[in-house]
């Protein structure tokens, strides 16, 4: 769906706090979120405009 995969910088703790449970975060995660800007790609993006999102 075109997104990128996010990676977190451990040593910056807010970052860190604010990426932890992005569905895109790299590596063993159970994160279910997505930033507006994901959804906004995700959405716009051909494999879900094909299959009607």
């Amino acid at each position: 769906m075109s997104l990128d995969h996010v990676e977190i910088d451990y040593s910056n703790e807010k970052q860190a706090a604010q990426r932890v449970k992005n569905l895109m975060t790299i590596g063993l995660s159970a994160g279910s979120d997505l930033t507006g800007q994901q959804i906004d790609a995700a959405k716009g993006s051909k494999l879900v405009k094909r299959f009607g999102g």
